[in-house]
């Protein structure tokens, strides 16, 4: 707005910034001056209303590194990709693409008359930025995934056996990142699992925590987080049962998904998140060497 000498602009969200009276949204404003324009020209709300046109608008989101998420139009792919689509719109469309403030994300905007063509092409954009900025394992539909990871919570937390309790009084243990580690849950779903079978209970996951080793808290971070294998460590005994969870972590930190090493032999790049669940698996091998 302030490059183009702009006074007015706004989201669907309902954020409409009036620059001649501030510099941020503020709703009394913008309601104020809706009422404004009815009192000047004595229309009614809904005559109003009707003269603007909503168009179809799909939002999609690009995962890339952190450190690419700025760069996207250095990219001559990703630039032509976009004014190719802006000249085939001709004005009755728009493309808008942009970083997240807080997250490794490029959002793609598109607005058109045609709902499924435009997600179509939103779609298209987002896979192509993310082949372009470095991303290597794309997961979509993150929320699904969550709700189907609660929904098996749920279900295993209310199953009941016929008879006598095979789990009764056996120890379990989790290690993990805040998934299991359950900051919101006080225990997390290894304390359901172990009230409702009876079940010994010992939880040491660490919120954060990946798969793959020499993962950073964040690009510019000189932090690294936990390391799941290293877990094992923190396990004071034997267990019939170790539940071993992760891998959400390394997808928003972008580890390497890496390769099987032929022959389990030990030699495993632990930077990768199948190297780290070599190491993890060799490691409980060694440690209960009684356990199947």
């Amino acid at each position: 707005m302030l490059a183009k000498g702009y006074n007015i602009g706004g989201e669907q969200s309902g954020h409409i910034i009036f620059l001649d009276h501030n510099t941020t949204g503020d709703g009394l404003v913008s309601a104020l001056q809706f009422l404004s324009v009815l009192k000047k020209t004595g229309m009614k709300a809904s005559e109003a209303a009707s003269i603007v046109t909503v168009m179809p608008q799909v939002l999609r989101n690009a995962v890339v590194k952190l450190e690419n998420k700025n760069s996207y139009m250095e990219n001559e792919e990703i630039a032509a990709a976009c004014k190719a689509l802006e000249d085939e719109f001709a004005g009755e469309g728009r493309v808008l693409i942009r970083p997240s403030g807080t997250e490794p994300l490029v959002r793609v905007m598109i607005e058109g008359k045609d709902e499924e063509y435009i997600t179509k092409k939103a779609e298209e954009l987002a896979e192509l930025i993310e082949k372009n900025l470095g991303i290597k394992v794309v997961v979509r539909n993150m929320d699904k995934i969550i709700s189907l990871m609660i929904t098996a919570v749920m279900t295993v937390t209310s199953c009941s056996f016929k008879g006598e309790n095979p789990l009764d009084g056996k120890r379990i243990a989790f290690i993990g990142d805040s998934t299991s580690y359950g900051t919101n849950w006080q225990g997390g779903y290894g304390k359901l699992i172990g009230e409702q079978y009876n079940m010994n209970v010992t939880n040491v996951s660490k919120g954060g925590a990946t798969l793959a080793d020499n993962v950073r808290w964040s690009a510019d971070s000189d932090g690294y987080r936990p390391y799941i294998t290293d877990m094992l460590d923190n396990l004071d005994g034997d267990y019939e049962y170790i539940i071993a969870e992760g891998g959400l972590n390394d997808f928003w930190g972008h580890s390497e998904l890496g390769e099987i090493t032929d022959g389990f032999n030990g030699d495993f790049d632990e930077n990768t998140m199948t190297g780290g669940m070599e190491k993890m698996f060799l490691k409980l091998k060694m440690i209960f060497l009684t356990r199947k």
